[in-house]
């Protein structure tokens, strides 16, 4: 999906779920108690960012990714008006080409070699602390950044294509004993930053957040408070 239609598409349903939920407040949520402490579950989906892996020489890129988006469930506490903390349990599952991209000794760009495609499935379990910026009419509109570091595995494959299995490979392997297809799955530490996330919504709401991380670089959803 190009990149201008996937801002798009995550304005527009951040918007629809403001929207949505606008009205959905009951007279209870007028004390402050409720307003700024509870529980809360919250749906959202991101779109993904690219990745790469080092390689000699240079480095292997993933690109022209097909992908739903990164999809994750998350429940927190809000211990105080400026501070909430919780878990976000995130999915990632997209397929892709794969190219080896050759640097210069200066680190510039020499040449691109095409090797083939990748699938790749991501599941990530990560605590996340919430600092709210900025409160406007007790709880409808907040401000907020949050800081998540978790682990993710990811259950990867690259296949070569035929082209480059001809040219590099004898009797379906070559000179590092890698068959066609390479098992790139592994555990890593992951991380999720985002400088400005919008909550629209006391008990029932909607957020839009723009971030780095295991949950893209914008992400959309729904909450629910009790």
């Amino acid at each position: 999906m190009p990149v201008k239609l996937r801002i798009i598409s995550c304005v527009s349903l951040f918007l629809l779920c403001c929207f949505a939920t606008y009205g959905q407040d009951t007279l209870r949520l007028h004390s402050p108690k409720y307003i700024y402490k509870g529980h809360e579950f919250l749906a959202g989906i991101g779109f993904p960012q690219g990745s790469s892996m080092s390689a000699s020489g240079g480095y292997i890129a993933y690109n022209n990714q097909h992908a739903i988006g990164e999809l994750y469930i998350k429940y927190r506490y809000h211990r105080s008006k400026k501070m909430s903390y919780g878990l976000t349990i995130a999915y990632e599952n997209e397929t892709g080409t794969a190219s080896r991209v050759y640097l210069t000794s200066k680190n510039r760009y020499s040449r691109e070699e095409h090797l083939g495609s990748f699938k790749k499935q991501v599941i990530t379990f990560a605590p996340e602390m919430t600092l709210n910026y900025w409160d406007i009419n007790h709880g409808m509109v907040r401000l907020y950044g949050t800081l998540g570091l978790g682990i993710s595995y990811g259950n990867q494959i690259d296949t070569y294509d035929s082209s480059y299995y001809v040219a590099r490979y004898v009797n379906g392997v070559n000179s590092l004993g890698n068959s066609m297809a390479i098992d790139n799955s592994r555990y890593l530490l992951n991380y999720y930053f985002s400088f400005l996330g919008v909550h629209v919504g006391r008990e029932v709401g909607g957020f839009i957040e723009f971030g780095l991380g295991y949950k893209g670089l914008i992400n959309v959803g729904m909450s629910y408070k009790f």
